[in-house]
């Protein structure tokens, strides 16, 4: 994991991840990435998730039943635990509902530093990695110094 790298420490030990059919925690884990399937299956044997101080959800406008549902318990827990951090990541138009939702909870608005520009590969794709490639090369060539981040769409199965 790059953030292990960046730390310059083993992953699995101060960093480490969970994910369906692999665990790579320890005890010492300060930092855990993990889904909200497995989030929300943890509950089942520590509904408070005391062994946390602070939860990031990151993409939280990428909805699923399971968010949804870990948001709602998320809430609950705020209640019995209110010294627990959670910072849910958010695109501006949703963020005035989750700041509600949350009964007013204090919103941080950050503004993006560079300029960006979307572009959409045209059309339905027979291989959307290819089209990707492609478009990805095309920009490298006919454009200007800079970074290039590329989406693809995921099907969950």
């Amino acid at each position: 994991m790059r953030v292990a790298d960046e730390m310059d420490v083993n992953i699995g030990h101060e960093v480490g991840y969970v994910v369906p059919f692999d665990n790579c925690c320890t005890n010492e884990t300060i930092l855990r990435y993990c889904t909200d399937d497995m989030l929300l299956k943890e509950m089942m044997s520590n509904p408070l998730l005391s062994c946390y101080g602070v939860i990031i959800i990151d993409d939280i406008y990428e909805r699923s039943v399971s968010s949804d549902v870990l948001l709602a318990f998320l809430k609950n827990i705020l209640l019995a635990r209110p010294e627990l951090k959670i910072v849910l990541i958010s695109p501006p138009e949703l963020s005035n509902k989750l700041v509600t939702y949350y009964g007013g909870v204090p919103l941080i608005e950050v503004e993006c530093s560079h300029s960006m520009e979307v572009v959409y590969a045209p059309g339905i794709q027979r291989d959307p990695f290819l089209a990707a490639i492609r478009l990805l090369f095309e920009i490298h060539h006919s454009q200007e110094k800079g970074d290039i981040v590329v989406f693809l769409a995921c099907e969950q199965v």
